[in-house]
């Protein structure tokens, strides 16, 4: 008696974990080659002051990331000293922005539905279950990158919120997206 299982080979995790980085990273460019002249010109008079008072620049690069997780629906969380208290805000980076900024949303539901393609194709998914567990797999390297980039895109209180970025950018974002194109993968495979 043979039990069969629906999880993913070794080398479909891998692929999967790959693909996920690599969905993140393009993801990323995209969204800096867009919108990164925009952005370096708004921090202008900011960096201007930093640099008068000899402090880190903010950098484009990391308020490009701030807008990258806004895509996913994770707002930009900031933390500010008011006297011997502390205040939060939250701001949607993609919402409170000029231009035709809600494309944006678009560029991680399409990077991670062709990331799940390409891993379910890659799988040779027979069905559209095990192309939707082949996509998943994408999770498994979208999810540590959305963690490093909690960390590289921080900045003296501001940085995406913590929680939303996990459970919605990096779990719910690569597992839905990564698994519908995975599914759509092993058709196109068989």
């Amino acid at each position: 008696m043979t039990t069969e299982t629906n999880l993913p080979s070794g080398r479909t995790t891998v692929a999967g974990a790959i693909s996920g980085i690599g969905a993140f990273i393009l993801g990323y460019v995209i969204t800096y080659l867009w919108r990164g002249r925009d952005i370096e010109q708004s921090l202008q008079p900011i960096e201007f002051l930093l640099d008068l008072f000899q402090a880190e620049p903010i950098g484009t690069w990391r308020a490009v990331g701030w807008l990258y997780y806004s895509a996913h629906f994770v707002d930009t969380r900031i933390t500010a000293q008011f006297g011997p208290g502390e205040a939060t805000f939250y701001v949607d980076m993609v919402r409170e922005g000029s231009g035709n900024l809600e494309l944006l949303y678009l560029v991680p539901i399409i990077l991670l539905l062709l990331a799940g393609l390409a891993v379910a194709m890659t799988a040779r998914s027979e069905s559209p279950v095990e192309g939707a567990v082949a996509g998943a797999t994408v999770a498994v390297g979208y999810l540590p990158v959305i963690a490093i980039g909690l960390v590289l895109f921080a900045y003296n209180g501001i940085r995406p919120d913590p929680i939303p970025a996990i459970f919605v950018a990096g779990v719910l974002y690569p597992l839905v997206f990564g698994a519908l194109g995975g599914a759509i993968g092993s058709r196109l495979s068989s």
